[in-house]
């Protein structure tokens, strides 16, 4: 790996390090979903710039958030892409999980006689302690409504495994006509507690290690499988496409960022502001 060049943003609990990379040295780790991945591209295009950095592990160069801006990048064609570095090992770097929500009327037998089916066998359990269990690892899932909960469990399997039966869960269960959205842990609870969701599948919470253990080897979880929750970040740095085609060495393009950004004001915001959506770390927002 290249030296640790770029555009620094010291945070008390984090560094932030701006720089420019080569898309081709990054590893992600999710699925991207096509739809939105096809917007980006309109939307990048149409721009002319991309927004924002990638967040990107400075140690092994796997990506944390921005999988579809990745994609996006390599099919216009570029070489580069602005990438904001962090040390991933970093106590203030947390990692959560996307619980699945189905909002619309549903029996839990529905998802029983999936997990039957991919010959798995499910086992009626307290919400409370099924919530417990999975996210110990003693269960590889759980199915939670409002009067029913069943746990799923099989030691066997690793966690790559395990989101790939999510995966397929979640397919099936959209093949035969369910909305099958997503929450953070307290929200799918909360969802469930107020009737906005007739039923939750929890899962385990992928572990840091994991994520760089499975990304470096090429492969990808499903979709929506991490969370990452991080102190501060970065917004709008505004880079030009133009700059990010191949014509420009490494080192040449490094130095016009560190120019450009250092030249642009950087207004500091509180966790909780609403932009393209909600945001609940500080941000750094360049004007």
């Amino acid at each position: 790996m290249r030296g640790l060049s770029g555009f620094l943003i010291d945070h008390p609990l984090i560094k932030l390090r701006i720089r420019i990379e080569d898309v081709e040295k990054l590893f992600i780790h999710e699925e991207v979903i096509p739809e939105l991945l096809n917007r980006l591209i309109l939307e990048i295009r149409g721009d002319g710039v991309v927004k924002h950095p990638v967040i990107v592990d400075e140690n092994s160069l796997v990506v944390l958030d921005g999988t579809h801006r990745v994609e996006a990048i390599k099919r216009i064609g570029c070489k580069y892409i602005p990438v904001c570095l962090v040390d991933y090992s970093n106590p203030n770097i947390a990692v959560g999980a996307w619980y699945r929500l189905v909002e619309s009327p549903i029996e839990p037998k529905v998802v029983l006689n999936i997990i039957k089916d991919l010959n798995l066998k499910a086992k009626e359990e307290k919400s409370s302690n099924a919530y417990r269990l999975v996210a110990g690892r003693r269960a590889i899932m759980a199915l939670i409504s409002r009067m029913e909960s069943y746990i799923i469990n099989n030691s066997s399997y690793d966690i790559k495994e395990v989101y790939d039966i999510v995966r397929e869960v979640e397919n099936r269960l959209r093949i035969n006509g369910y909305n099958v959205t997503y929450d953070t842990e307290l929200g799918s609870m909360e969802a469930i507690r107020r009737g906005r969701a007739s039923l939750i599948l929890a899962i385990p919470t992928i572990l840091k290690q994991e994520v760089v253990r499975v990304a470096l080897s090429r492969r990808v979880f499903t979709h929506k499988s991490t969370r990452h929750i991080i102190p501060a970040r970065p917004l709008f740095i505004n880079i030009p496409l133009d700059w990010l085609h191949g014509r420009l060495s490494y080192t040449d393009i490094n130095e016009m960022l560190v120019k450009y950004l250092a030249s642009k004001k950087i207004k500091h915001l509180p966790p909780g502001q609403v932009i393209d959506r909600r945001y609940e770390e500080e941000l750094y927002i360049f004007t």
